[in-house]
């Protein structure tokens, strides 16, 4: 009785600790639009670029690491549409392309900081080198 009567109050302790961790007010959000190109070797001035397929995006992805921690935090893949959108608790943090990736990002790897009850925008632009 003594050990499920522990375990029992564990569980109940960690539910609540788990839930005080993404109360509103200790939490923000991260998020952005990922744009992919040039995709043909001679884009027009002002014409509609060519559209890609979800795949461009959902195969593609950022990792987040916590301060100046080498350890990935979160890792996050692209939507089909090219957003994105992590929520994480409020502090710095630094944004970097997925490793082993074909293309790089402009401006990554890059230091954003995530405050309580906001939006933090990112937009990402992948330079396939298409010339």
């Amino acid at each position: 009785m003594k050990n499920k009567l522990a375990l029992l109050t564990l569980i109940v302790a960690g539910l609540i600790l788990g839930a005080c961790s993404t109360l509103p007010g200790t939490t923000g959000s991260l998020e952005g639009k990922v744009t992919i190109g040039p995709v043909t070797p001679v884009e027009k001035a002002g014409a509609t670029p060519a559209l890609l397929p979800p795949e461009a995006y959902t195969s593609r992805g950022i990792e987040i690491l916590k301060g100046n921690d080498d350890k990935v935090f979160k890792t996050v893949n692209f939507n089909a549409d090219g957003t994105y959108s992590v929520t994480l608790p409020a502090g710095n943090y630094i944004v970097r392309q997925i490793t082993g990736e074909m293309y790089m990002a402009d401006g990554l790897p890059t230091s954003v900081t995530i405050t309580a009850g906001e939006v933090t925008t990112l937009d990402i632009n992948i330079d396939t080198g298409i010339r």
